[in-house]
């Protein structure tokens, strides 16, 4: 009997010396790459690649000969290539608020390729340019160069903090009942504690890059990134193989944070004919369900308030453009 070949249908993907995410890396196969499927095991195909065996995940390669249709946004090279500003700028609003300032330097940023993704996605571009505006200041990196992060303690304790606990405790504290409060951090037990949030990036990478030294992968899983503030614990999610992936993507550029804004909100259905809950809420402008769904439900009823209030500023501003 034949045995099945297979392409690799991603960027890179890690060649594994077993089934599962924690086996030692052979080496990184490219997107194109052939290889010889000899056996499957659930999500897993044992391969060779010339005289190369070793596993894969099973959802990054494609059968040669079927259509290789990119799954993500950041697989197609028209979004790669597309100018990040649009055509037509839009020149200073009448009213100066920050946040139809905000709104104007985003979309005179990045407007292109937001009119190309909401294409995408069958949404509107004004609701697109609300959902980044709010997720971020509309940079996703500081004056520092250093990309826009946000460390989450709550985040580190599930994923590493509970097999630790002494050594978290030592360090780490959130509230209980509200696990989103409360973030503080402190280097040492002889040291007061001080608050994460509220002081600029400075004491956010200060944290991180404790928790980076205690554990790489965890300590990016516990982090939100870039403009989009996506958590590292959805790398799959936007078509990243580790979270070391993503990070490195998006440490690269505005643009790929932006586009992995938007394979969040995709989910990875491009070529499934269904639409994720996230993009079914901005289609119908649901902000309630797509902040609930985005953000959580701690925080979900102010997030929709300023994503629907951006979207009406935005929309009053391109009125005021074609008057």
């Amino acid at each position: 009997m034949s045995q099945k070949t297979g392409r690799v249908s991603v960027r890179s993907l890690r060649l594994r010396s077993g089934p599962g995410r924690d086996r030692a890396t052979i080496r990184s196969l490219p997107r194109g790459t052939e290889l010889t499927v000899l056996k499957e095991l659930d999500n897993w195909l044992k391969v060779s690649v010339g005289k190369t065996t070793g596993f894969v995940y099973k959802t990054y390669v494609d059968t040669v000969g079927a259509a290789s249709v990119p799954r993500f946004l950041m697989e197609q090279a028209d979004i790669q290539k597309v100018d990040l500003a649009p055509a037509e700028l839009l020149q200073e609003p009448d009213v100066t608020r920050p946040r139809d300032r905000l709104l104007r330097r985003t979309w005179n940023g990045f407007g292109g390729l937001l009119q190309l993704l909401s294409k995408k996605l069958n949404i509107e571009p004004a609701v697109a340019i609300a959902v980044l505006c709010v997720e971020s200041s509309g940079k996703g990196f500081g004056p520092d160069g250093k990309m826009i992060i946000r460390f989450e303690n709550h985040v580190f304790w599930r994923y590493w903090g509970k097999s630790h606990p002494d050594v978290f405790h030592d360090h780490f504290a959130f509230d209980e009942k509200r696990p989103w409060c409360g973030h503080r951090f402190r280097n040492s037990i002889k040291e007061r504690w001080k608050s994460v949030h509220g002081k600029g990036q400075t004491s956010e990478w200060k944290v991180f890059e404790f928790a980076r030294a205690t554990h790489p992968r965890f300590s990016m899983y516990s982090i939100s990134m870039g403009m989009p503030q996506i958590m590292g614990f959805n790398h799959r999610r936007i078509g990243c193989e580790s979270v070391e992936q993503m990070f490195v993507s998006f440490e690269r550029s505005e643009r790929n944070q932006i586009i992995g804004l938007f394979d969040f909100i995709a989910a990875g259905r491009l070529t499934s004919g269904k639409e994720s809950k996230l993009a079914v809420a901005l289609k119908k402008r649901d902000f309630p369900t797509f902040a609930r769904l985005y953000n959580g439900s701690g925080q979900a009823e102010d997030y929709s308030r300023l994503i629907e209030g951006y979207h009406e500023s935005f929309e009053e501003l391109m009125r005021q453009k074609s008057s």
